[in-house]
């Protein structure tokens, strides 16, 4: 067995192990009352916390198993919840509703412990076997939104989702106006400002990497300084074009570590599998390099980045040739400040001086070992790259 697949096989171990500490260890229960019944006063006072039952801390246990029953069966809220998980979780969800006990793995009980947190599922280890249980009463009413055609609801709704978080993740910030025509241009059945306000709604009040911000649909990221970058955004994308591309290369960019692999990434890639001896390790260096290069990060950023994975650049030398490298990455890399464009792609189409592409900024000329070290770090070279 090669070393990835014992890697992978640790990997869900661990997984298995997480799951066991979080599951029941009891023979399955079937209906919600009985599951309900079988919980201490302190578990079922924390789901009449989540679900903001009045007066959950005054009920005893009966009062509170039928209140939480009444909640947690009603076909609104079940839709609700059910609209905003993820796909692969309502896969899971839509599996385990098919038969009165769910035989799963450990993976299948971590996409499953968001709705058991909120009591729609219940997770049991018993006869050697995960098992996921989905209440009766929860059937009932699951069956009740599949014969109204929720499947096809939910497909609707998980596209605008995925186009809201894929459009925050190339651009940063969205007009609604434009959200719509960029939707439309590219799916046969059109949507408005008023669907996706009430699409996206639900996904921001539980998580999402999107909010909405004025007229706009922006990242989460912005909440940190309570939106004030994203005016200088704005300013800074300026009436640049907006980068459009088709739309399954658009929803790649769901993938919040998603990015363009070019020629240059490539290059850089194989130049790091040259001076680092794992491949794997040079491989996680490129990664990160390149999210850093997405991120617009300055090139003392990336040799911050290199540094941490202790990889010492041997000569002058190195460091010009990496410096080299990082450059035509940053060049060819989709940032927010260019409207999802690559700056030698507007560079290429523009001749005004904002859209030039960055220069290498190391001098070729010799080093003394007593300045500063190009990598940016703020040592001496002799200290630093130049050991």
């Amino acid at each position: 067995m090669n070393n990835i697949s014992e890697i992978e096989k640790a990997v869900l171990k661990e997984i298995d192990n997480i799951a066991m500490k979080q599951v029941v260890h009891s023979q399955p229960l079937y209906t919600l009352e009985d599951i309900l019944l079988s919980k201490t006063i302190t578990k079922l006072r924390e789901l009449g916390r989540i679900h903001k039952i009045p007066r959950y801390t005054k009920m005893d246990k009966d009062e509170l198993v039928s209140s939480i029953v009444k909640e947690i069966s009603n076909i609104e809220f079940l839709q609700e919840i059910l609209m905003v998980i993820d796909y692969a979780e309502f896969e899971e969800f839509c599996a385990a509703a098919k038969t009165s006990q769910y035989i799963c793995t450990g993976v299948a009980c971590a996409k499953l412990d968001f709705l058991k947190a909120l009591g729609i599922t219940e997770l049991y280890y018993y006869d050697n076997n995960f098992i996921a249980i989905i209440p009766r009463e929860i059937k009932d009413s699951f069956n009740i939104l599949i014969a109204d055609g929720f499947v096809n609801k939910k497909k609707r709704s998980d596209l605008i989702h995925d186009y809201a978080s894929a459009a925050v993740n190339l651009y940063g910030v969205i007009s609604q106006d434009d959200f719509v025509t960029l939707f439309n241009s590219q799916n046969k059945r059109k949507t408005d400002i008023d669907e996706v306000f009430q699409t996206l709604m639900p996904h921001i009040m539980i998580e999402s990497n999107y909010c909405f911000w004025d007229d706009y649909i922006v990242s989460s990221g912005f909440e940190d300084d309570d939106f004030e970058s994203v005016n200088q955004l704005l300013n800074e994308v300026g009436n640049k074009p907006r980068y459009i591309p088709n739309k399954q290369e658009l929803l790649k960019y769901m993938d919040g570590e998603y990015y363009d692999e070019t020629p240059q990434t490539n290059e850089l890639d194989k130049y790091l599998k040259f001076i680092v001896d794992d491949p794997t390790e040079a491989e996680d260096i490129a990664h990160d390099l390149c999210l850093a290069c997405a991120s617009e990060a300055g090139i003392s950023d990336m040799f911050d980045i290199i540094n941490a994975y202790s990889v010492e650049l041997k000569d002058f030398t190195q460091i010009q040739k990496m410096t080299e490298l990082l450059t035509a990455v940053l060049n060819n890399s989709r940032i927010w400040a260019n409207n999802g464009h690559t700056p030698s792609e507007l560079f290429s189409k523009f001749t005004a001086p904002n859209f030039s592409p960055l220069r290498n900024t190391v001098n070729s000329e010799k080093i003394s070992r007593n300045s500063p070290c190009p990598c940016g770090s703020g040592k001496k070279y002799k200290r630093c790259c130049g050991k």
